[in-house]
């Protein structure tokens, strides 16, 4: 049953989204920030930023399709719609979408990862909700793109 949901591509609420994902600007700022100054300050390779560019989108399809597709999907379509649900399971896919970079830690502080759960835990809720209320993920996949570039 588990692949038996409907992943929502686009709907005609496909333009709703858009707004929907403004808030992720808040979280967008500092990528942007870090993005310039390494740009400015450093010299990168441009096959460097093609990898990155496609990296971010492997991953960006490969997360939302998981997350927000598969299991908010799931955990939406095979219960009760009450607002105390749809709310648990937008919070269940968030965090489990930030407790999966607990596999950073091999490479990075404790810290470090801390605070990139909290920061993809954050995310992932947003776009949970972005996902429910335009319908599509492909609004996600390109917002998660996007972050990672960045980051990247």
């Amino acid at each position: 049953l588990f692949f038996h949901v409907k992943i929502k591509i686009a709907t005609r609420r496909f333009s709703w989204g858009l707004i929907y994902v403004l808030p992720l600007g808040i979280f967008l700022i500092g990528n942007v920030i870090q993005a310039l100054n390494t740009l400015i300050n450093k010299q990168i390779d441009q096959n460097e930023i093609i990898l990155a560019l496609v990296f971010s989108v492997i991953v960006g399809i490969a997360e939302e399709f998981a997350f927000r597709g598969l299991i908010l999907g799931n955990l939406l379509t095979y219960h009760k719609k009450s607002l105390f649900y749809y709310f648990s399971a937008i919070l269940i896919q968030g965090f489990f979408f930030g407790g999966l970079h607990l596999v950073n830690l091999d490479r990075q502080t404790f810290s470090v990862t801390f605070t990139q759960i909290i920061y993809a835990s954050a995310i992932g809720i947003i776009f949970g909700v972005v996902y429910e209320k335009s319908g599509s993920i492909v609004i996600t996949i390109l917002a998660h793109a996007l972050i990672d570039g960045l980051a990247f």
